[in-house]
């Protein structure tokens, strides 16, 4: 019997949906913890190295979000309203998920369908 679980994680890494997946939610958790813990620390407590630290993986990440959005949205052929969601959603506290419960994971699921793979 094959490992699926094996299978499944090749599929999320080798596929740009998967990566854009993978991006999505990792900009998405730096933005929370940017927001939630990082400013806190900043503004109440007086210690802004994390906001410097933190500030610089969102930053990293959210650059990589917006090249893989436009990337997606070209070849998934993606309506303008459905780009300006994703976009938007990027500046919304957890809206990388409702972006990737929406657009990506359909993306994923058609990339995966044409490359033989059932999901």
């Amino acid at each position: 019997m094959q490992d699926t679980s094996k299978e499944s994680n090749r599929l999320w890494i080798n596929s740009a949906a998967g990566r854009m997946r993978i991006i999505a939610h990792a900009e998405g958790t730096s933005y929370l913890l940017l927001l939630g813990i990082a400013v806190p620390l900043k503004y109440i407590w007086h210690m802004p190295e994390f906001v410097k630290i933190m500030g610089m993986v969102h930053g990293v990440l959210f650059i990589a979000y917006c090249i893989l959005l436009v990337e997606r949205s070209l070849r998934c052929k993606w309506t303008f309203l459905e780009f300006c969601f994703a976009g938007l959603a990027s500046l919304i506290p957890f809206g990388t998920w409702w972006a990737d419960n929406k657009l990506f994971y359909k993306a994923w699921v058609e990339d995966n369908s044409k490359e033989g793979y059932n999901n």
